[in-house]
């Protein structure tokens, strides 16, 4: 491996990092002003991503895609599973409590 490929390894490593915080970080804002610049700097890192390797752009992107499917297919086996057993519930606090969660699923 020369040192080039090491150098585009490490930073398309990087630039996956970045995306992730700011994926992460997005979901935790309310203000649109913020919004829009964390908007732009997940742009800028995606364009940058892109210039470097047009492969790990590609994978990526399937990796989010993935990812944002199992969470999802997650949270419906979770609610699944809380409706069947709120017919269980004797706790009529308990089952206020469970309900909220189910509510929270949709």
């Amino acid at each position: 491996m020369t040192e080039k490929e090491v150098h585009t390894l490490m930073e398309v490593q990087y630039l996956f990092g970045r995306l992730d915080e700011l994926h992460k970080a997005f979901l935790s804002i309310t203000n649109l002003q913020s919004s829009r610049k964390i908007d732009q700097r997940l742009d800028k890192y995606y364009n940058k991503l892109k210039s470097t390797s047009e492969m790990a752009y590609h994978l990526y992107q399937v990796q989010r895609q993935t990812s944002m499917l199992l969470q999802k297919k997650s949270k419906q086996k979770v609610k699944d599973l809380l409706q069947c057993t709120l017919a269980h519930i004797d706790s009529n606090e308990l089952k206020i409590e469970v309900k909220k969660q189910i509510d929270s699923y949709i």
